[in-house]
């Protein structure tokens, strides 16, 4: 449990430090009211937080790496930590799915989305005994495609800092998992 907290803190800090604001795409960082949508910071952070549901009929997003509608994915809501563009931090913001069995995921969020591929992941899986487990530590993602104000994100990177458990009893995952997202 120390070993879980003091991971998280570990990724609070470091989402401080990505504290970027947005920008309104076309004034190349300078501001201003030109009409134009905001364009997340580069990198942004969002945060995925909650207990998976299996995704039962997926909204066409128009991502074409990923068929979110094939049976094979769960989804859980995204908060904004920062540099989402007309986010609130409280509220979900999105979706984010995942195959469990695979190594597709995709995020659905204001004015776009993005399918992603995992690469690698590295951390420690503890065992309760009983067949429920918490795994702790990172995952590397790479970027396979964005939509609408995410586009120029396509052949970025994801880094996750990610608790997630896994509850035997009513075979629910948890999820808290910060999101770098950078291009």
């Amino acid at each position: 449990m120390k070993a879980i907290k003091i991971l998280t803190l570990a990724a609070l800090a470091a989402t401080l430090l990505f504290q970027i604001p947005t920008t309104r795409a076309g004034d190349n960082g300078k501001g201003g009211d030109d009409g134009k949508r905001e364009v997340p910071s580069n990198p942004f952070v969002d945060l995925l937080d909650g207990v998976y549901q299996p995704v039962v009929h997926a909204p066409n997003f128009g991502l074409t790496q990923v068929d979110l509608d094939d049976g094979s994915y769960s989804e859980v809501p995204i908060y904004n930590v920062s540099g989402i563009p007309d986010a609130k931090r409280d509220k979900p913001v999105g979706t984010f799915y995942v195959q469990f069995n695979g190594n597709l995921c995709a995020y659905h969020l204001p004015d776009g989305s993005l399918s992603a591929m995992f690469l690698n992941m590295i951390g420690t899986t503890t065992d309760d005994g009983g067949g429920s487990w918490t795994f702790v530590g990172t995952e590397d993602l790479v970027i396979l495609e964005g939509i609408g104000i995410y586009a120029p994100f396509a052949g970025g990177s994801i880094h996750m800092v990610d608790v997630l458990k896994f509850n035997a009893v009513d075979g629910t995952y948890i999820e808290h998992c910060f999101c770098h997202v950078s291009h």
